[in-house]
């Protein structure tokens, strides 16, 4: 949520919403339907500030206007009027890597507005790289779709890193912030195909296959228990046919960025996210997770095994979405292939229990948590 001061709206009259604000909630018809929305996408820079790495400084990209970045105008505003000196960490989440770089990601995850430099870690900022405007069609959108979203992506996000780093305005607001962002720029010795920008988007969610099973959120919490923080409480039972075990938080970043009356003052809302990897809420040990969410259904596809874009639910997918988990579930999907294929037959006739989980278990596989 953005600070109860800044408006959606472009001036008084509440006719014209600000750019990257895509509607009106309508906060009386929430009742917890489905859509057809995953969360925001970003991209992932690798930045450095070491000069004998030659840091290539943000340019404005063509047609840039301070206007189409007034909605984080108006925050930053607002922080500077309380006197809030703001750094680079509230913005951002930053990884620190070797040879004085760092990988910049979203750090969009403020929840209130009210204190964006609270948490000096992760970036609570409630503007950042994330764009919640932007991937709706990216899922099943063509090549040439794809192409358009990527470009509104990369201008967006150059927009947004100029701005900060160069807007003279902004400097006579948060003087430390402008210096410390002027000071990094990309990688000279990465992505050198590319002009030094990330070839690939951060497609955090995406199209999901419909499999023999659907892990849901209850799945992941457990039946009537949300998890919460101190609990201790072990939502998930012991899954059988389970191939591996994961282990997230549900983490969903922003789905839409929308204008909502509340209490009769208008506000800006990163709206569908939950980050319960910063408050704490979820799961406390081990989800097992069963070999049925990464294969087709039986009247589907017979050689199909998906270790990524797994069966489930937009919640339960949140909860599963990470690297690590991506290499376990891997290994689980090259046993079960392995085989399917020596034996010659379909996926779905292959064994977890008594033909998976022997080998995933010697070879170090951890099976049931």
């Amino acid at each position: 949520m953005f600070a109860p001061s800044v408006s959606p709206w472009v001036d008084d009259t509440n006719t014209t919403l600000l750019p990257t604000v895509m509607g009106v909630l309508n906060t009386s018809s929430i009742g917890g339907a489905g859509d057809d929305w995953v969360m925001s996408y970003c991209f992932r820079l690798c930045l450095t500030n070491n000069e004998s790495n030659h840091p290539v400084k943000f340019t404005a990209p063509p047609r840039y206007s301070r206007d189409k970045l007034e909605l984080i105008r108006r925050e930053l505003r607002w922080a500077t009027q309380r006197n809030l000196s703001l750094s680079m960490d509230d913005l951002f989440l930053i990884r620190h890597l070797p040879n004085g770089k760092i990988d910049l990601n979203s750090g969009q995850f403020s929840e209130s507005g009210l204190s964006p430099v609270s948490h000096r870690h992760g970036g609570y900022f409630p503007f950042s790289t994330d764009l919640p405007f932007l991937q709706h069609g990216w899922p099943l959108g063509s090549p040439a779709e794809r192409k358009r979203i990527f470009a509104q992506h990369k201008w967006w996000t150059q927009a947004l890193m100029y701005y900060l780093g160069n807007d003279a305005e902004l400097l006579t607001w948060q003087p430390a912030l402008v210096d410390e962002i002027r000071g990094w720029g990309l990688c000279g010795d990465e992505f050198k195909l590319t002009s030094n920008w990330p070839p690939q988007l951060y497609v955090r969610e995406s199209i999901r296959m419909r499999g023999e099973k659907v892990l849901t959120q209850q799945d992941v919490f457990g039946s009537g228990h949300g998890g919460g923080p101190g609990t201790g409480h072990n939502p998930v039972t012991r899954v059988a046919s389970s191939v591996g075990t994961s282990k997230w938080l549900i983490d969903i970043h922003a789905v839409k960025r929308m204008a909502v009356l509340i209490d009769g003052v208008w506000r800006v809302a990163n709206t569908g996210g939950r980050d319960t990897g910063r408050s704490k809420w979820g799961p406390s040990k081990l989800i097992e997770v069963p070999y049925e969410v990464f294969i087709p259904q039986r009247n589907d596809t017979a050689n199909l095994l998906v270790p990524v874009c797994v069966s489930s639910t937009h919640v339960g997918f949140s909860a599963f979405r990470l690297e690590p988990q991506y290499a376990v579930f891997g290994h689980s999907a090259g046993v079960a292939a392995a085989i399917a294929a020596r034996e010659k037959k379909c996926v779905q006739d292959v064994d977890a229990v008594q033909e998976v989980q022997p080998i995933l278990l010697h070879q170090g596989q951890i099976v049931h948590g």
